[in-house]
């Protein structure tokens, strides 16, 4: 369980384009994160296990990076069901390849750890419902249908409440921070950007003024 966590943490938080030449990270990095001293110290880190891991790391995304490029070279200009088979072969090699970096380096209580430091990025990140949503979370935690259901349902009541609240306190600062303007400044500023309107389902508060 705690491996599968380790894969989701190292490559889920990662958009890609078919064979992208670089990756846009949605979540913070595990090999930035193994730059970050607090971080190695909070795994019990040795300089040997970094050095291990980071060199194990730059073989696969060779790899990776190697059978891309060849794989491109036969590809049409629209990927049909094999060529999206092959990609994603090839993205599944690299992580089991990452997976294999760590696994091979790091104690059994510093897997386990490391599972635990993936869990709370995404909950940190992506929030608690979208967390435990994730198939691999889910999975871990052994959640019914109902549950999913149920924890569904008051996330949606919450955020709405919380939305509710926070456009409340942001018309309540921007009428203080109207009282500091002059009246002209206000006029000159109604005159150039209008009245409220509703754009999609953006709506915009009425002017304090």
């Amino acid at each position: 369980m705690v491996r599968g966590l380790i894969v989701c943490f190292l490559v889920v938080g990662f958009g890609h384009h078919v064979f992208a030449q670089s990756e846009s990270p949605i979540f913070p990095n595990l090999w930035d994160l193994l730059q970050n001293r607090e971080f190695v110290e909070e795994l019990g880190l040795t300089d040997e296990q970094v050095k291990l891991i980071e060199s194990q790391r730059s073989d696969a995304d060779k790899a990776y990076f190697e059978q891309s490029k060849e794989a491109r070279k036969s590809f049409p200009e629209v990927l049909g069901p094999a060529e999206l088979a092959k990609v994603n072969e090839i993205k599944n090699n690299r992580a089991l390849a990452y997976e294999a970096a760590l696994s091979n380096n790091l104690l059994q209580s510093q897997v386990k750890r490391l599972g635990e430091i993936a869990f709370w990025y995404f909950v940190n990140e992506q929030g608690m419902f979208a967390t435990l949503n994730a198939s691999t979370f889910r999975k871990s935690l052994s959640l019914s249908e109902e549950q999913i259901g149920d924890l569904k349902k008051e996330t949606f009541r919450l955020q709405a409440e919380f939305d509710q609240e926070l456009f409340e306190l942001r018309q309540k600062y921007r009428e203080r921070l109207a009282e500091k303007m002059n009246e002209e400044f206000r006029k000159t500023m109604k005159q150039k950007f209008g009245e409220p309107c509703i754009i999609g389902s953006l709506t915009l508060p009425h002017w304090p003024f």
